[in-house]
């Protein structure tokens, strides 16, 4: 399914809980800016899995040099290469297996964190007893806007998704209700609908930093561009059918 192309592990005074997952599909002009975001993360030592989504540009050589460049500067980084497209939510299970903290961060390669991201998310999970954490994000580029920003809300879900990708899991829960869907919603782009679907319908929470602690880039390459927003109503219908009892 995979193979890895680079890693290294590192011995820290105190280990990190916390894994941080990137998947990348040709996203050279962006991968770069993503992953500087993580040098200047207040939390130190956690581990860094990039799983590329066998990329047809330059991504790889680029994550791989960055990578032996800054292995000193995390717990643990590896890269690992799809031998075929698979799509994210296939590409984010491998990441999440590959991981051995109890927290998992998902982060595209587009994306960006604030200093103060994973600091807080940890904290806010070290405090309560859901399942995951999020917060307000800030989109730039082509919209200048705020997503993320309402609590979690099962009635809420149901009207749409509001909660973005960018969030920490505790691994035990991705564990318990089989980690991220592979049906026709999430090769599409609708991975994250489906994860929190399946934490409401198996007992379970997010809780909300109410903070801007990351950055969502929009642009026309982006999924929801070019599959979510075009495919809305059949995905909508297929989630529907797959898991009625959450609209029933």
């Amino acid at each position: 399914m995979f193979r890895a192309v680079y890693q290294y592990r590192n011995i820290w005074r105190r280990a990190s809980a916390v894994s941080v997952i990137i998947t990348n599909y040709n996203y050279e002009r962006f991968i770069l800016e993503c992953l500087e975001s993580l040098l200047n993360q207040q939390l130190k030592g956690f581990e860094l899995h990039i799983v590329d989504d066998h990329s047809t540009d330059n991504s790889l050589e680029i994550i791989r040099n960055w990578s032996f460049q800054n292995r000193k500067k995390f717990k643990k980084i590896s890269l690992l290469a799809m031998h075929k497209n698979s799509g994210p939510a296939i590409a984010r299970n491998v990441g999440i297996q590959q991981s051995t903290g109890r927290y998992c961060f998902m982060l595209d390669a587009d994306n960006i964190l604030f200093p103060n991201c994973l600091n807080k998310l940890v904290d806010a999970l070290d405090n309560s007893s859901a399942e995951f954490s999020y917060s307000i994000i800030s989109k730039f580029d082509m919209v200048e806007e705020c997503l993320c920003f309402l609590p979690w809300d099962t009635e809420r879900l149901r009207n749409g998704n509001y909660i973005d990708t960018m969030a920490m899991v505790r691994k035990s829960w991705f564990q318990k209700i089989g980690y991220y869907s592979n049906n026709p919603c999430t090769k599409l782009g609708w991975e994250d609908y489906d994860l929190w679907i399946k934490t409401a319908l198996n007992g379970g929470r997010g809780i909300l930093v109410p903070q801007i602690l990351a950055k969502y880039r929009v642009h026309p390459t982006s999924r929801s561009f070019t599959t979510q927003n075009p495919n809305a109503e059949f995905l909508r219908k297929i989630l529907k059918e797959e898991y009625p009892a959450f609209w029933g």
